[in-house]
């Protein structure tokens, strides 16, 4: 074999073929608790965000710098005596902490699209970055195995009394403020490197925030405030959308222009991942689907028949804590619809 020969195929190679690594690294609890994952999770990239995120691979922070650690699972430290290390790790993740060494190995993801997209409008305006550079993800949890997301309460009950216990904002201090009402938003974990190619959809938040679109599916997001607390106002939207009094209900015109929105926002993703995410969206709004909807229900039912056809639209899990209204209301809508889809399916064919 020629010089030129063995060069070319050292330079294919490393062109070519990505490292040879697990698909993801599992979550191994002594206790399963994955009955926990909904089927959708959503996580907001920035210009800034640490780790890596693209269309093939989500990486940690540790996964990035080829720290050790990020090929080894949270649940390996009780065996190797790091417990009290990982549990530091794991509290300063959970409080968005600038970590000071390079071994983070846990990538976020947050079940409810609400907190999401206050969390782009929050950085979009701390960074002073474009809606167009900042990327709403979303991934299938049914596509990756058993053991790929865990629940951030059920990841930090192992741990609690192990880090600080003495420290003010210690893991326990954590894991009982995620406890309360108001001030739990379904973040969920993933740990090392995943890959993601053809598991997940990514759209561009100045699709779904560019030109006040949100404002049209909900009045309440026409307020939003220039210098926001995300989570603060979190718990506002939820109180203001589906707290009480109830909200008045839309009005035609008002139904005509989300339904447009809608139709747009679920244009950004492929077959497959439609009919869910038009779901998600339209729970915004905190009605509930009547026949005063029907513009809406001609929505879900034309993606729903195109799909059919294909084999692939299916009830889908939500995990709907009371105190994340913004679930229940998709879990009732996804229930609502599909209940009535399947039995006028059925009835035609």
């Amino acid at each position: 074999m020629s010089i030129e020969d063995l060069t070319s195929g050292v330079r294919d190679v490393s062109m070519n073929d990505e490292p040879e690594l697990p698909e993801c690294l599992l979550f191994k609890p002594q206790k399963d608790t994955f009955d926990n994952v909904p089927r959708y999770l959503f996580r907001a990239v920035f210009p800034f965000s640490k780790g890596q995120t693209n269309e093939r691979w989500v990486r940690s922070e540790a996964a990035c710098q080829n720290n050790p650690s990020s090929l080894k699972d949270i649940f390996s430290s009780f065996y190797d005596g790091e417990q009290q290390d990982v549990a530091y790790t794991l509290n300063q993740h959970l409080r968005w902490w600038e970590k000071h060494k390079a071994n983070d190995n846990f990538v976020s993801w947050t079940s409810s699209l609400l907190f999401a997209l206050q969390y782009i409008h929050y950085r979009h305006i701390k960074d002073r970055c474009s809606l167009s550079d900042v990327k709403l993800y979303v991934v299938d949890t049914e596509q990756f195995e058993r053991g790929a997301f865990i629940r951030d309460k059920d990841i930090m009950e192992p741990f609690l009394g192990l880090d600080d216990p003495g420290f003010r904002y210690n893991l326990e201090k954590m894991w009982r403020l995620r406890n309360k009402p108001t001030w739990y938003f379904g973040e969920y974990l993933s740990q090392g490197s995943m890959k993601i190619a053809g598991k997940c959809q990514v759209v561009s938040a100045e699709a779904v925030l560019g030109e006040n679109r949100l404002g049209h599916v909900q009045p309440h997001f026409q307020q939003m405030p220039k210098n926001p607390d995300w989570a603060r106002e979190v718990d506002w939207l939820r109180k203001s959308i589906w707290g009480n009094p109830p909200l008045s209900p839309l009005s035609s015109e008002e139904v005509h222009d989300a339904k447009m929105v809608v139709e747009q926002l679920t244009d950004q993703f492929d077959h497959g991942w439609k009919l869910p995410m038009a779901i998600y969206f339209w729970a915004l709004t905190g009605e509930t689907l009547c026949d005063a909807h029907q513009p809406f229900f001609d929505i879900f039912e034309s993606i729903y028949r195109l799909e059919k056809k294909n084999g692939r639209p299916s009830p889908f899990k939500v995990i709907a804590p009371d105190t994340m209204p913004e679930l229940k209301f998709v879990k009732d809508v996804a229930d609502n619809f599909y209940g009535r889809a399947e039995a006028r399916y059925a009835i035609s064919t």
